[in-house]
């Protein structure tokens, strides 16, 4: 008997509160459908952007390809001075955020590259990588980055856009290329000490890689050698 008292009282108290309360209650529950409707219709928006990104980034793709005989041969043409512009207009635009803008990019890196144009392919890996956060293309973007950075000789550069491209929150294959790569370019720096450390970092961060573990302890067992 007392317990059904007990739930009386405590079901009376609760039907006070609301009652007393009904008003800021309701503004609390209409704040929260509004807000739930919002993030819904954001979703969607979002969606639907990236979709039409989708969309967008694969057609120009097709037209690269389609291009991509006489871009192998170094040529230019206003065909592939039209298809640069496009994947630069399109790369600008804020629903090529991620993956589809980093790729028109990457896009336009690789035809300047077989354009012999390096200078500008490095400066289009270099927007392709702000432009993919946070994706695998990001840190791939970074990687290329620093291979076109080295091809011209600039080795600081390289450096930086290689450990760049182990800085990333995505996962990427390459990593201990890019870390063998910074310890290699640091050794052409003469950088005795550097390359030391980052030959060690590899072989503490990618234990399970023997090839390129045992390349790294090969150099600093050479790099020792030669300073005594």
């Amino acid at each position: 008997m007392q317990n059904e008292n007990q739930k009386t009282t405590l079901n009376q108290q609760i039907n006070g509160f609301i009652q007393k309360n009904r008003t800021p209650l309701l503004a609390v529950l209409i704040l929260l459908v509004v807000s739930f409707v919002g993030f819904i219709v954001s979703y969607s928006a979002i969606q639907a952007s990236q979709k039409k990104a989708s969309g967008i980034i694969e057609a120009l793709i097709t037209r690269y390809e389609a291009l991509l005989p006489g871009i192998s041969e170094g040529e230019s043409s206003a065909e592939i001075d039209t298809l640069i512009n496009d994947l630069n207009d399109f790369a600008k635009k804020s629903m090529a955020a991620g993956y589809s803008g980093g790729k028109a990019y990457g896009l336009i890196a690789d035809i300047y590259k077989q354009q012999n144009q390096p200078a500008n392919a490095q400066a289009a890996w270099v927007s392709a990588a702000g432009k993919a956060k946070k994706t695998f293309y990001e840190p791939l973007s970074w990687f290329n980055a620093g291979a076109t950075a080295e091809e011209q000789g600039n080795n600081e550069q390289a450096i930086e856009y290689y450990t760049k491209s182990l800085g990333t929150q995505a996962n990427f294959p390459a990593a201990v290329q890019a870390q063998f790569s910074v310890a290699r370019l640091k050794e052409v720096l003469n950088d005795r000490d550097g390359a030391i450390d980052a030959y060690r970092a590899l072989i503490s961060g990618w234990p399970q890689d023997t090839v390129w573990t045992n390349l790294a302890f090969s150099r600093i067992v050479a790099l020792e050698a030669a300073s005594q």
